[in-house]
């Protein structure tokens, strides 16, 4: 079992001989989904990889179940539910790759199913410059990680283009926190529904109106029965004046409040 940060690219860094200007960001691997989802009734879904670079490039894909502890912490460990193929491939310049996600067992109906594809750049094979040293040409290279959430649907659950628009966060529950941090707050939220909810663009908005962005971008996850904390920039003299904490839910176009703040709290 291990722990990770799980949206967005990860940049990981292939050790080799360090000199000036030797350190190289590759980026060439991506990805045409952001965002798996099965149905009951699949067997498979995929995606493609493309290598933008310029010399040959090796990819691994491995899937992983994800869960989400009691400390509000992403867990990733390994899974027999599902598997990547193919596992290892090499795509020549300007070329793709399409890798399929494929389901060898068959899980719980009744509730959603949550994994994450790991898609990661391998560094090259060594090439010997004229010298004759293998390790010359490698340098330090930055390589790229792809995270990639797959989700198998529960039994008469949707799609999260079936269920972007939400009228309620029912059956979702929120509450805020100022801890010991002036200069923060803590945003729990928590998920007794049957699929995971998405949150992003959260956004602090005063008892007049003006709205001070918080994340901007993707906040994260909480998974089916489940529930996660995340830290805000919202220091205490802001929170004083009162407000509410708004966010948009599984890419709603629409912002919902999620907590509401008293005055002087």
């Amino acid at each position: 079992m291990f722990r990770r940060r799980l949206h967005g690219c990860i940049a990981l860094i292939c050790a080799g001989l360090m000199t000036a200007g030797s350190a190289m960001a590759s980026g060439s691997l991506q990805v045409s989904n952001v965002l798996l989802e099965l149905q009951q009734a699949d067997t498979s879904q995929g995606l493609w990889l493309t290598n933008e670079g310029a010399t040959p490039l090796r990819a691994q894909s491995r899937l992983f179940q994800w869960t989400q502890d009691s400390s509000g912490a992403d867990q990733l460990t390994a899974t027999a539910a599902l598997t990547a193929s193919p596992p290892i491939l090499e795509i020549a310049p300007g070329e793709r790759q399409f890798v399929r996600v494929v389901r060898l067992q068959k899980g719980d109906a009744q509730s959603e199913q949550t994994f994450r594809l790991l898609v990661s750049e391998l560094p090259p094979a060594a090439r010997a410059d004229a010298s004759g040293d293998a390790n010359a040409s490698r340098g330090v290279q930055l390589l790229i990680q792809h995270s990639i959430p797959v989700f198998v649907i529960p039994q008469d659950g949707q799609t999260l283009a079936a269920r972007h628009r939400l009228t309620s966060l029912q059956p979702y529950a929120s509450t805020l926190s100022a801890g010991t941090d002036a200069d923060a707050s803590t945003l729990q939220i928590q998920n007794t529904g049957r699929q995971r909810v998405r949150i992003s663009k959260v956004d602090f908005v005063d008892a007049n109106g003006k709205t001070t962005s918080l994340t901007p971008g993707l906040l994260g996850y909480v998974l089916a029965g489940h529930s996660m904390k995340w830290r805000l920039p919202l220091p205490h003299t802001l929170r004083q004046s009162g407000g509410r904490i708004d966010a948009r839910l599984n890419d709603d176009t629409q912002s919902q409040t999620l907590v509401q703040i008293p005055a002087g709290k």
